[in-house]
């Protein structure tokens, strides 16, 4: 089998377009990121009622687990 240099030009091509794809859609994808991470901030900033997520993890219990009764 004989590769051409047309071959050559639309793998090259399809490499590109798939390249590009994937870096648009990494930069988007962060972006929406920091744009929630913004959001979710501020609403803490302006509602100081409500627990930080960010500042205070959710409990974890070091209570074993009851026992169920026997029959």
């Amino acid at each position: 089998m004989k590769f051409t240099i047309r071959d050559l030009f639309l793998v090259t091509m399809i490499v590109a377009l798939a390249l590009g794809w994937w870096v648009d859609r990494s930069r988007l994808a962060r972006l929406y990121n920091q744009l929630l991470l913004e959001h979710v901030r501020e609403y803490h900033r302006q509602n100081p009622w409500l627990v930080d997520p960010f500042k205070y993890p959710p409990p974890t219990s070091q209570a074993p687990a009851p026992k169920p009764p026997k029959k």
